[in-house]
């Protein structure tokens, strides 16, 4: 299975480190994520500005990028131009904070993954737990056909 794994937290954040290597088992793992925290940033994409991407080392994953932009163009730049193959799976998470605020806007990492539609399943972990995936934190699986 190919994986691609965002965040809204950053790629240097405890969480995203931990998701990985819950995931690095399940198949072959590739990252996109923020340069830096991206929290509420969800709606967002770089329309008329450019961003930068740097590949970057990463133990066991082929395809690592660090984007100077938000959890969406992350998915999307990964999915049309980094990988050379399409995600079967887009995973975001682990949140530092709750993704789900007290208003009907979705958070940033719900959106990240929300640009993977053209996969055949999407999977979004959350949860409040860093370094955990135990019964603390919440799991939500959507599916969509293509």
């Amino acid at each position: 299975m190919k994986i691609l794994l965002t965040n809204d937290d950053g790629i240097d954040a405890p969480g995203f480190k931990a998701l990985f290597e819950a995931v690095r088992p399940l198949g072959e793992i590739a990252l996109s994520a923020p340069d830096k925290q991206a929290s509420a940033t969800g709606h967002s994409i770089s329309l008329n500005a450019p961003f930068q991407v740097k590949p970057m080392d990463w133990p066991v994953a082929a395809y690592a990028f660090r984007v100077a932009s938000t959890p969406a163009d992350c998915v999307r730049i990964a999915v049309l131009r980094l990988l050379p193959w399409k995600p079967d799976l887009v995973i975001s998470g682990i949140n530092q904070t709750s993704p789900r605020a007290s208003t009907s806007v979705p958070s940033a990492a719900f959106m990240g993954i929300a640009l993977g539609t053209s996969c055949s399943c999407l999977f979004n972990v959350t949860g409040n737990t860093i370094g955990s995936l135990d019964g603390s934190s919440t799991i939500v699986v959507n599916s969509s056909s293509t």
